[in-house]
């Protein structure tokens, strides 16, 4: 057999036998989602949660994210009144999908319950509903749209170009604006507090450290570790401490 031809074949029959795998996997998949639905519609809360959790765990693995299983995780955790893990995984099924109403809507109803304030400007409601790569490829498109007018200005001075370069303008403005803050943002830790607990004024647990409770739910800025603390910081109180690591749960995907 030609050397070009087994190497052709043999690439057919990988993809073939990829794709089976990945369609075998999607139906494993889906199969074990509707377990865990029928679980929660019977109440049983936690072996729904883990069967979900599994779930994420393998579409991981595959370097995949589903927003509506992270989502059925914290439903599963709100039934539980764990209103920390809830916020939890509210907050990672945002990640993935900043505009989907329904995990807004339950990220909102749980933040109330926790008694945090959550009415935001319009402008800050729009600036949470892009992610910051969504908001990079916008930029992107946007400033070549934006140099092309400028060199098309260049050579007709007609009034609609330059109106309409002015408005790329503001615009390109506006998203450098987002888009800096956006990257500071995707800079910084921030982590949830899963349940009741304390910080303490040093990273360990001798009698002479101070200590202040702090409620399961709250968004925290994680600073630096040692051993198993976490240093943090509560922005909404202006607050800074150390917290044993199995306190929280990084937001991260």
């Amino acid at each position: 057999m030609n050397y070009k031809k087994y190497k052709k074949l043999t690439l057919i029959v990988s993809l073939l036998l990829s794709n089976a795998i990945y369609c075998s996997f999607l139906e494993h998949t889906n199969a074990e989602i509707k377990s865990a639905n029928e679980l929660y519609a019977q109440g049983k809360f936690v072996l729904a949660s883990e069967i979900y959790k599994k779930v994420a765990n393998d579409l991981l693995t595959n370097g995949q994210y589903c927003a509506e299983v992270y989502y059925n995780i914290g439903n599963c955790y709100y039934r539980e009144n764990k209103l920390g893990y809830a916020r939890y995984y509210y907050e990672l099924a945002k990640l993935i999908s900043p505009r989907d109403k329904d995990i807004n809507f339950n990220l909102k109803f749980i933040l109330q319950t926790l008694g945090y304030e959550t009415s935001k400007n319009i402008f800050l409601q729009y600036y949470d509903m892009f992610k910051f790569e969504e908001i990079n490829y916008v930029l992107f498109f946007v400033n070549i749209i934006f140099f092309v007018f400028l060199i098309i200005k260049m050579f007709y001075n007609e009034k609609n170009f330059k109106k309409i370069s002015n408005i790329l303008s503001v615009i390109f403005f506006i998203l450098v604006v987002i888009y800096i803050s956006k990257y500071k943002e995707s800079l910084k830790t921030y982590a949830i507090v899963i349940e009741p607990t304390e910080i303490g004024s040093s990273p360990d647990e001798n009698f002479y450290t101070k200590t202040s409770p702090i409620t399961e739910g709250n968004k925290v800025l994680v600073l630096s570790e040692k051993e198993n603390f976490y240093a943090i910081y509560l922005p909404q109180d202006n607050v800074q401490g150390w917290i044993k690591k199995d306190k929280i749960k990084i937001i991260k995907l």
